[in-house]
């Protein structure tokens, strides 16, 4: 694998929405050591009516 999947990850809202919708959000967590999330992103999720919120959380190795 290239270089940069050993490297943190930042995450919008789009991203984590659309694996979300697909069922794949732990394809984050297998891609790289940590997923990084800033407050604001994971402020906009809480208030996305159709976001799974759970499934986001139970993500392995995410900074918020």
């Amino acid at each position: 694998m290239p270089d940069f999947f050993s490297q943190p990850a930042v995450c919008n809202t789009g991203p984590l929405l659309g694996l979300s919708r697909i069922n794949e959000l732990g394809l984050l967590a297998r891609l790289f050591p940590q997923v990084i999330i800033p407050r604001e992103v994971a402020d906009e999720i809480l208030l996305t009516p159709h976001a799974d919120v759970e499934a986001l959380t139970n993500l392995y190795r995410v900074s918020i």
